[in-house]
């Protein structure tokens, strides 16, 4: 991870060994960043500590965490403008119905794009960004100004 991709609000597990040995995994929103400290620092209010930035893992987005936090799956023939126009995946689309006309699109096992519509086209749309992981769809939010969180 570099402090670039990094967001006050954006979730990711944290990984380290205690005073035992014993790894523990913990997962938080980041409160802080402190570049102070020489080394990059995040703060978690959740757990009232600060966590490095090598030991933050990024969080798969993966399909049953948006049905969780109210994506559901779609069937549509919408088609994307940014390629030749073909369909894109029928059955791997979500939409949310706080988001009008935006749809995520499984694309694969690793990663999903969202989709925004054409203005004067309701059956085209046009790719927004890749995203493989939790707090890139946060930073999407963020851009678009939509408040959302998003739970594990």
């Amino acid at each position: 991870m570099r402090i670039e991709e990094i967001c006050i609000g954006d979730l990711f597990r944290y990984r380290f060994k205690d005073s035992f040995n014993k790894e523990i995994v913990l997962t938080f929103h980041v409160s802080h960043i402190d570049p102070s400290l020489g080394s990059y620092c995040i703060w978690s209010e959740e757990y009232g500590r600060v966590c490095y930035i090598e030991n933050l893992e990024p969080i798969e987005l993966t399909p049953e965490i948006l049905e969780k936090n109210g994506w559901e799956r779609c069937v549509s023939s919408i088609t994307r403008t940014d390629t030749a126009s073909f369909p894109i995946c029928k059955s791997n689309q979500f939409s949310h119905k706080e988001l009008p006309g935006m749809r995520l699109c499984d694309e694969s096992i690793h990663h999903f794009t969202l989709l925004a519509p054409v203005f004067g086209k309701p059956d085209k749309r046009q790719e927004i960004h890749q995203i493989y992981y939790i707090h890139e769809l946060q930073h999407c939010f963020t851009l678009l100004k939509i408040n959302k969180q998003i739970e594990l």
